[in-house]
């Protein structure tokens, strides 16, 4: 089966975890990169945690992103790590917002609504993969090798 590679977007704590591991169950290859960190530390909007003009995808990849509503993310955030500034989650949520908006520009992405499951899944990797062409395996040539 030839399937494009899938890059999964996201925050700590949006499912991005999940839903590689949901891809990685369709053998969907998939890398999760996950946003919002300097070493081991959340970052600030605007700072090197956020920098989309790093982020360069092999053609032909498809791109999505787990997101959260921010009150649901901040909860999750602060029974994750307790001690964490509220100020900084917001920053962060911010920064990931912005960040996304870059990528946006460059590439299509597809946001999953973790909560809507396997349709929140479905949907966002047919946004990412408008446009993109199927396979076409029944060309003579092509089928010859398959």
């Amino acid at each position: 089966m030839i399937l494009p590679p899938v890059w999964n977007l996201g925050l700590p704590r949006t499912g991005t975890t999940s839903t590689t591991a949901a891809l990685s169950s369709l053998n969907i290859p998939c890398k999760p990169v996950v946003a919002g960190w300097v070493g081991d530390t959340l970052a600030r909007r605007g700072s090197r945690g956020f920098e989309p003009r790093k982020l360069k995808p092999p053609p032909g990849t498809l791109l999505i992103a787990t997101w959260r509503d921010f009150r649901d993310w901040e909860l999750s955030m602060l029974i994750w790590r307790p001690k964490v500034d509220p100020a900084l989650l917001v920053q962060v949520f911010l920064g990931y917002t912005d960040w996304l908006r870059l990528v946006e520009e460059e590439r299509k992405v597809g946001i999953v609504e973790v909560r809507r499951g396997w349709t929140g899944l479905l949907r966002a990797l047919a946004v990412a993969a408008e446009g993109a062409e199927l396979p076409h395996l029944n060309r003579s040539r092509v089928a010859a090798t398959v």
